[in-house]
């Protein structure tokens, strides 16, 4: 009976863990700020903390080939280009089921266009609403938002155009391990089934 009361607890632990938000903290002015938080741990990802290291003198090697050129190189332009259709739709498949389940609490967004004229800056804020229509609508089109705000305004007192963004969101562990799980085997699926095509 004690074992299975110690499994109940780990169950439950772990089902505690993963029903915990992962919380993505997004800021930019002049410079970005990205930083991931989870329970009471929070990791800066930009800026990056600087350490300091030893410079080593360093022999001269040949260039290695990278994976993308290996690639190329046995499969030709047409495999090439098959993988990285599947990697799109794995990669596109992964994002839509995140953030189908992401809530922003926060998301602001403000951009002021300017240009040498009036005449510019009218063109120059017409061509960034487009832009930012379809990109905001693509981003949050799945996801949940509480605070969302987006003002676009054209200057044209200024000379240079400003952008200020502010962001907060959070998606539950279980539906980031779950995607990842996802992705990982469709990825394995898929170079398993580029190795037999290559060799056959």
């Amino acid at each position: 009976m004690n074992v299975w009361y110690v499994l109940l607890i780990v169950a439950a632990a772990v089902a505690l863990l993963l029903s915990c938000p992962v919380t993505v903290f997004a800021e930019y002015s002049e410079k970005l700020s990205l930083s991931v938080g989870y329970l009471f741990f929070r990791y800066s990802i930009v800026p990056k903390k600087q350490k300091k290291k030893k410079v080593k003198e360093k022999k001269a090697q040949a260039p290695k080939e990278n994976s993308i050129q290996k690639l190329y190189r046995e499969r030709g332009l047409s495999g090439f280009l098959t993988f990285l259709k599947k990697a799109a739709e794995i990669a596109s498949g992964a994002a839509r089921e995140i953030f189908s389940h992401t809530v922003f609490s926060l998301f602001q967004l403000s951009i002021r266009v300017c240009g040498e004229d009036a005449a510019e800056a009218a063109l120059n804020y017409g061509r960034v609403c487009c832009v930012v229509s379809s990109g905001v609508g693509l981003l949050l089109g799945t996801a949940k938002c509480r605070d969302c705000r987006t003002d676009i305004l054209p200057d044209f007192t200024s000379q240079e155009s400003s952008v200020s963004f502010r962001a907060k969101a959070r998606v539950a562990a279980f539906f980031l391990l779950k995607t990842a799980l996802w992705a990982f085997f469709r990825s394995v699926k898929m170079i398993k089934a580029g190795k037999a095509a290559h060799t056959t």
